[in-house]
């Protein structure tokens, strides 16, 4: 019987399984959950494969046999937590491998899984990668690998074949405050590139890419997608990605000029200004909260404050407009191309006053020749803030939580050692492994 109830224990360790051990309990999320068909079958058919995580954030790869899919396929749901029991242990081995467990699970018609209410399980279990150990790659990495950097450059592509059939892909550059590597998707993983970043507005977005394959392609290290394995995320909610995004903050903090917030050397034209006053509506502020209506108008107010400062680097066309959104493609309306800069922006949040009320104003620190018409105690202000604000945090607390594959594969080749049993025919030899 496949669901039944387990009784309270204490579960095992999953990097203590081994071929000999079958009776452990193991309480595991399931972090991804695909078809993996079979070749050699007239149908098409095959397993379905998981990656499982428990409550120590240690990952293994499990496998359900085509004949037993009947009995779990339905019952094991992505992202939910269970109580799994009586699976056998394998040795892991295949053309890529999300793990780096020596052994796997698979299951047989004496394997019992029971869904359990524990939500304190690690719900994505990031491994994140530097830019400059990928790049110490010179030869494809069979294991899978979670890479995150800022998206500094995007190229959609599509390739016509003469059966018709139509292949889409996107290349686009990932940075980090050191190092910048390339990363390919094909297939559906592009639409799912193209969603996750039309819901990010606030400059360049954070890419995480979890379970991708570095490969070495024309002398190139390259990042790939796996098809219905590999996961994307953009400016995701999660403690890994948010302490990343802070340690570029402080990076960037330290290394932007901000002169741009002075006031421009040369005056303004006051046949300019008459013209800008005669194009564009007076409002006051309880005028445009009445009736928040898209426009362009004059606002008489006082600058009280600064309320917030957001240094981050925002794609820049070359007229130069900054792009608000990604819809698809970055696209500059004005000059009709896709191309952009990124650059690094202030966006400032002001918070402003008249007689009939207050209101908070947003505005991106642009070039230099522009600046921003603000007095010059404010500017001081500025800078002052942006210096305290970098003293305060220590860069070594927010700097990316990034770790290295050498650190990944010792954690667990060390426990494969130590639960290692006197038959592994796969034992290995003492030579000494090459860092990576």
């Amino acid at each position: 019987m496949a669901m039944s109830t387990l009784r309270e224990v204490e579960f095992d360790d999953i990097m203590a399984v081994n071929p000999t051990k079958t009776d452990g309990i193991y309480e595991v999320r399931v972090l991804r959950k695909w078809k993996v068909p079979d070749l050699s079958s007239a149908d098409g058919s095959g397993s379905v494969d998981l990656v499982l995580i428990d409550g120590h954030g240690r990952k293994i790869q499990a496998s359900i046999p085509d004949e037993f899919l009947s009995i779990f396929d339905d019952r094991i749901i992505e992202g939910r937590v269970y109580q799994m029991s009586f699976l056998s242990g394998r040795f892991n081995f295949g053309f890529y491998l999300p793990s780096y467990h020596r052994y796997k699970f698979v299951f047989d018609e004496n394997s019992k899984v029971v869904p359990s209410s524990n939500d304190l399980l690690p719900t994505y279990g990031l491994s994140l990668i530097g830019a400059e150990n990928i790049l110490k790659r010179r030869q494809h990495y069979r294991y899978l690998v979670d890479v995150v950097g800022v998206v500094t450059s995007v190229n959609h592509d599509k390739d016509f074949f003469p059966d018709g059939r139509v292949a889409q892909s996107v290349t686009f550059k990932l940075n980090d405050q050191r190092k910048s590597f390339y990363c390919e998707l094909s297939g559906d993983l592009v639409d799912e590139f193209r969603k996750r970043l039309k819901d990010c507005s606030n400059g360049l977005p954070i890419v995480v890419l979890q379970f991708v394959q570095i490969i070495i392609s024309q002398g190139r290290t390259l990042v790939v997608g796996v098809e219905g394995l590999t996961r994307v995320f953009a400016d995701p909610s999660i403690p890994e990605v948010i302490n990343y995004r802070n340690g570029l903050v402080v990076f960037l903090s330290k290394h932007l000029d901000y002169s741009g917030l002075c006031p421009p050397t040369a005056h303004v034209p006051l046949s300019h200004t008459l013209d800008f006053i005669k194009d564009y509506p007076v409002r006051t502020i309880a005028e445009l909260k009445a009736n928040p209506e898209l426009g362009v108008y004059i606002v008489n107010a006082r600058n009280c404050d600064i309320v917030k400062i957001d240094p981050w680097w925002f794609p820049i066309c070359k007229c130069p407009r900054i792009f608000e959104k990604y819809i698809g493609a970055f696209h500059c309306e004005k000059c009709n191309v896709k191309k952009f800069i990124a650059s690094p922006k202030v966006r400032l949040t002001f918070e402003v006053d008249d007689e009939t009320g207050f209101a908070l104003f947003e505005v991106i620190k642009y070039f230099t020749e522009i600046g921003f018409y603000i007095t010059p105690s404010k500017v001081r202000n500025v800078r002052k803030r942006i210096k305290n604000n970098g003293k305060q945090q220590n860069p070594s607390n927010v700097i990316p939580c990034t770790t290295t594959i050498s650190e990944l594969v010792d954690e667990y080749l060390v426990a494969a050692a130590a639960n290692m049993s006197n038959d592994d025919g796969a034992s290995s030899s003492c030579s000494k492994r090459p860092r990576v």
